[in-house]
């Protein structure tokens, strides 16, 4: 298991693929019941990304609101 904060995942749980990330299908450590989705960048992805990626972290604050108890971000 890999751990990121207070969510572990493991690379067997593939969620899917972008142009500079991988998506899996993670937990949080303390309820393990809460299912999660954690995306990840490598350091090298980030300089070319990090335009897209600020916006894609407005527009998944957005939808918190809206659809998902959170949106947890860590760099």
């Amino acid at each position: 298991m890999e751990v990121v904060g207070e969510y572990e995942y493991s690379t067997k749980d593939l969620i899917g693929h972008g142009a500079f990330a991988v998506v899996f299908k993670g937990r949080h450590r303390q309820k393990p019941g809460l299912t999660v989705a954690i995306k990840s960048i490598t350091k090298k992805n980030i300089a070319k990304s990090q335009n897209l990626l600020s916006k894609e972290i407005k527009i998944l604050k957005g939808e918190v609101r809206q659809r998902f108890s959170s949106v947890w971000q860590e760099m």
